[in-house]
């Protein structure tokens, strides 16, 4: 057998072979991981291959450009085709104190372009940034800033056109300045209008007992819907923590953690949500997410299919018998829940804590953690994802390469196809040894019908099968998406004694191949 490898869009190579063998292809379509069945007939044959979700796309990437200091605070928002860009915190390079910077990546995970400041205001901190993007690769960063707007911290934003150049100004999105607004999180439908979600302890008109959880729509164009609301019921004690999640259409689901909800979780803090349409009303009842009352549960994450299915993970106390786990539970478009709260990590031991959470077009979904007790990461905390396509989910897997030292709090975005991109911060790499640096790592996506064709094009007349001896010229053509990829070409079968099979590896724009043992 022979593993046969490629550059080329469009391959053509010369074999040897007898009889009608099939040809098993690994790898095709944009380097997705695949199997396809081919026989080889002159006339050509038509099969489709499937992709195989969460497969490494390339090395895990340095993201910043300045290593001077820390970088920390990495979240990252991908569009419809792959492309991403990575947000972060920079500690003294905007020239005073922390400031917020970016850096797009085409879809292969190639840097597009430099580098590029965020935040226009530089007095004091900006800091916890969060960051949503539309099909087309324009986006919204949202952020923290401190006494920018006269009393403490207050929540501001920047919009960009997918090639970063900044559309409009800088702008403050909490209305309510008195005390403390942070934490922001926001989220945009495919026609890039969104919603930005905080919390805030200055709004004592609407929520007098602490902290307490306040969103704002926007269209597409900058422009605010409406009024600042308030999304939690329950005022008493803090709402914390919020995350949002938008569906295609403008629909929304907000979560947050709460310890003043005693009727429904009287042990701590617990998840919650609520769901609202494309305008800001609510639709339905602030509901309780987690069923284990136990102890704390905290962190929430949530992410939305176009559909408007979701899917809300979240870190709890000792739920799985040693220290902290993530958890996770599945709803229905209409907020009813689909099946039972679910168990994400596989390793229990110590602490899996502040996961992250993504979803394709289709519900597919992917969640990332930090954890600090598994065997393929001894160092410290590393980062670890698990895939769940349909009723299926993958094992558990370290997403770092980079194992020295720490590597945490991932963040996790996903295509419409399911390509995701988990970026997270780490003091162990060498490419940046001032202290935390930004880093990431793309997989590729989820399962897809790929439309092969096989033309021989050379070498045998019409209708004649491939006989010993016989040298012919083939090419492999996607049909149904474009033009593919396709990489390690396998012989499978029965291979008939003293029949070779030669690639044309000599050629270069040819194939690659290196003979397995069990040629």
């Amino acid at each position: 057998m022979n593993n046969c490898m490629t550059p080329r869009s469009k391959h053509m190579g010369s074999k040897h072979m007898a009889g009608n063998h099939t040809l098993r292809n690994t790898r095709l379509f944009s380097a997705r991981n695949a199997l396809l069945a081919l026989t080889i007939f002159s006339s050509g044959f038509t099969s489709s291959g499937y992709a195989a979700i969460g497969e490494i796309a390339g090395n895990e990437i340095p993201v910043n450009d300045r290593t001077l200091n820390e970088q920390s605070n990495a979240v990252v928002a991908m569009d419809a085709d792959g492309d991403f860009v990575v947000t972060w915190v920079s500690d003294g390079q905007d020239g005073n104190s922390l400031g917020v910077f970016g850096q797009r990546f085409s879809v292969d995970g190639v840097k597009a372009g430099d580098s590029f400041l965020v935040n226009t205001e530089q007095n004091l901190t900006q800091e916890n940034p969060s960051i949503a993007i539309d099909a087309d690769g324009d986006f919204v960063v949202v952020w923290q800033s401190f006494n920018q707007d006269g009393n403490n911290f207050g929540v501001y934003g920047q919009r960009f056109s997918s090639d970063a150049n900044e559309k409009g100004t800088e702008f403050q999105i909490n209305t309510e300045i008195n005390s403390d607004q942070k934490n922001p999180d926001i989220a945009m439908d495919a026609d890039g209008d969104f919603v930005v979600v905080w919390q805030s302890d200055g709004n004592t008109t609407e929520d007098s007992s602490g902290f307490g959880v306040f969103g704002q729509l926007y269209s597409a164009d900058g422009s605010k819907i409406g009024d600042e609301f308030l999304v939690n019921t329950e005022i008493n004690a803090d709402q914390i923590n919020p995350s949002v999640a938008m569906d295609a259409n403008g629909n929304f689901v907000v979560v947050w953690q709460s310890d003043g909800n005693a009727a429904e979780d009287s042990s701590g803090y617990g998840i919650f949500g609520q769901l609202f349409n494309a305008s800001g009303n609510q639709t339905g009842n602030e509901f309780v997410v987690n069923s284990e009352k136990n102890l704390a549960q905290e962190n929430p994450d949530v992410a939305m299919d176009a559909s408007g299915d979701f899917i809300v993970v979240w870190q709890s106390d000792e739920q799985d018998n040693d220290d902290a786990g993530i958890f996770g539970q599945r709803y229905n478009a209409s907020g009813f829940k689909i099946n039972d709260e679910f168990q994400v990590n596989m390793e229990i031991s110590f602490n899996q804590q502040y996961p992250s959470v993504a979803m394709d077009a289709d519900g597919d979904f992917v969640v990332s953690w930090q954890s600090d007790g598994n065997a393929e990461d001894t160092s410290g905390y590393g980062v670890f994802g698990r895939i769940y396509s349909g009723s299926t989910a993958s094992d558990e897997f370290l997403v770092n390469t980079t194992i020295a030292s720490e590597q945490t709090t991932p963040n996790v975005s996903m295509d419409a196809d399911g390509d995701f991109i988990v970026a997270w911060q780490s003091d162990g790499n060498e490419e940046d040894t001032s202290g935390n640096g930004v880093f990431g790592q793309r997989y590729k996506g989820n399962a897809e019908t790929i439309d092969l064709e096989l033309v021989v094009t050379d070498g045998l007349d019409e209708g004649e099968s491939v006989i010993t001896g016989n040298n012919f010229t083939y090419t492999l053509i996607t049909t149904n998406n474009g033009t593919g990829i396709a990489m390690g070409i396998e012989l499978a079968g029965a291979i008939p004694n003293g029949v070779s099979y030669v690639s044309d590896d000599s050629a270069s724009a040819g194939w690659l191949c290196v003979p397995d043992a069990s040629t």
